[in-house]
């Protein structure tokens, strides 16, 4: 039987002291002598004491807890992702990525609703916020710019319909809003000129119906000018009168003047 007494023996190998198969070990064959294999076997030692067992899929509550434990001691930056239920742990990574102690801790952001409360409660962090909100005003401003200039066309479009009578029937609109109880939206986009013209004629629709009332629409429709077709048709009108009827030579003259400021109207680009 091969010892240690004789492991100094010429006619053995070094490894022999360790068992007849020894020989097929890698720690055996990866090793010069007795001193490179002790060397070796010292370093898994240190390996084992060292490593982190997996539970297996039988382990309780407790031993995941313990594995938790040592994991996170061996790798502090390391994050768990808790279950969707699981309250505490979502509030726990929140928190560790970055999330403020209170809705307060983001940075309100001027003339954008506040979504603090939200994003505090959807977990982001302040920079995940500060990004959110930088590209929903982005968006909001694009869209207003392009509200603005839509509004903008539409008002020329209705100011070349309206011709001279434009500026009156504007007026008009704003005493009506001014003089009833119009929605505060409505009056604060009549004071900022932000009418687009489909609403400016509809509301003109509502003044002509209030023409006889002068304490709502202040004097202003009845004396309202005519828009150039609306003049158009009245010229036409009183040319039929005059070719048509016996009119006294005043009432001839009168018509015919006011016809030429019609046709006048009418015509202006």
């Amino acid at each position: 039987m091969t010892t240690l007494e004789n492991a100094n023996d010429e006619n053995l190998a070094w490894h022999d002291v360790l068992g007849p198969d020894a020989g097929n070990w890698d720690e055996v064959k990866n090793s010069e002598n007795m001193e490179g294999f002790m060397s070796q076997m010292g370093n898994m030692r240190s390996l084992l004491g060292n490593s982190i067992r997996i539970p297996s899929e039988e382990a309780g509550a407790e031993d995941w807890s313990a594995f938790n434990e040592k994991l996170t001691s061996k790798v502090p930056g390391l994050l768990k992702i808790p279950d969707l239920d699981d309250s505490d742990g979502r509030k726990a990574l929140y928190d560790k990525l970055g999330r403020p102690e209170k809705h307060e801790g983001y940075d309100p952001v001027d003339d954008m609703p506040d979504l603090r409360e939200v994003a505090h409660e959807a977990g982001l962090s302040k920079r995940q916020y500060e990004v959110m909100m930088k590209a929903a005003q982005g968006n909001q401003n694009e869209i207003m710019d392009m509200v603005k200039e839509n509004t903008q066309k539409s008002q020329i479009e209705l100011k070349n319909k309206w011709g001279e009578a434009y500026p009156q029937r504007t007026q008009a609109i704003q005493n009506l809003i001014n003089q009833t109880e119009a929605p505060q939206a409505l009056k604060d986009m009549v004071a900022k000129g932000s009418l687009n013209g489909e609403m400016s004629e509809w509301l003109y629709g509502i003044v002509k119906q209030f023409g006889g009332e002068e304490a709502i629409i202040n004097d202003v429709t009845n004396q309202a000018m005519l828009d150039p077709g609306e003049a158009m048709e009245q010229a036409d009108e009183i040319y039929k009168r005059m070719m048509n009827e016996n009119l006294p030579p005043a009432e001839y003259e009168r018509l015919m003047h006011k016809r030429i400021k019609l046709i006048s109207a009418a015509n202006v680009e």
